[in-house]
């Protein structure tokens, strides 16, 4: 399976990948100013989107997506492929995104955008809801710590405050939930691949299962098991850069 294995993973590693950006991207600010204002409009506005990513599946968002900005407002492609029809790709690391960057063509570039957008908020809408309630969480408790007290006691900025001493002491909780989401994302691909019909390793897997070919579902599990120890690994790391108590 190993040569199928290779054409269809890097579909599936471009959309966990760029959910998982977009989820740190959005949600940690969202909840570091949710925390910091507290209930102001933003603080509800963190709230209700981590109410709502929480509470409703992923299927049935994208499911949402298709319909109103496909079906009925016709701002997306239809939930086909990774690529208008016609448009090749010439393929050097497996990632439409940076293949079609290296190559120069914006056009194509544009087209693997448009229709790896839907998939991609589908996917991360859930795991940016609770990055966002951790990280809001996680802030409010060290805003209230003694020596955050003590800093305003001081008269230290505000900013300084917040996003100097704060942001860093809050940030370890949320790196560890940053490491779980990205294994998560690889089982919840799977839905969403099957979902947008893209055609990648998780949706490939379902599909051999169904044909009673059990190989590649074996090789899927097996490199989503180490990607999983990667990224714990990576996280771990991490935390000797965010808190200097933490050592190898």
């Amino acid at each position: 399976v190993s040569f199928d294995l290779a054409q269809k993973l890097p579909a599936t590693f471009e959309l966990i990948t760029i959910g998982l950006i977009i989820t740190v991207f959005i949600a940690i600010p969202l909840g570091v100013v949710g925390a910091v204002k507290r209930d102001s409009y933003a603080d509800h506005l963190s709230r209700f989107v981590a109410l709502c990513g929480v509470s409703l599946p992923g299927f049935w968002v994208g499911l949402l997506l298709i319909f109103f900005l496909y079906f009925w407002l016709g701002w997306f492609p239809p939930p086909m492929g990774r690529i208008e029809m016609g448009m090749n790709v010439n393929q050097i690391t497996g990632f439409f995104l940076i293949d079609t960057l290296i190559a120069g063509d914006f056009k194509a570039f544009g087209s693997v955008v448009s229709y790896l957008a839907l998939p991609v908020c589908a996917l991360a809408f859930r795991a940016l809801a609770q990055l966002t309630r951790l990280t809001r969480s996680s802030m409010i408790e060290v805003l209230n710590s003694d020596y955050v007290m003590a800093a305003r006691a001081q008269g230290l900025r505000p900013k300084m405050i917040h996003y100097k001493l704060a942001l860093k002491n809050a940030m370890l909780p949320p790196v560890t939930q940053i490491g779980l989401l990205a294994g998560a994302l690889i089982g919840n691909a799977v839905i969403i691949e099957i979902v947008f019909a893209w055609p990648g390793a998780g949706s490939w897997a379902v599909d051999a299962a169904l044909a009673g070919d059990f190989a590649p579902v074996q090789a899927f599990a097996v490199i989503a098991a180490i990607a999983r120890v990667l990224i714990f690994l990576v996280a771990d790391v991490s935390y000797t850069k965010l808190d200097p108590r933490i050592t190898f």
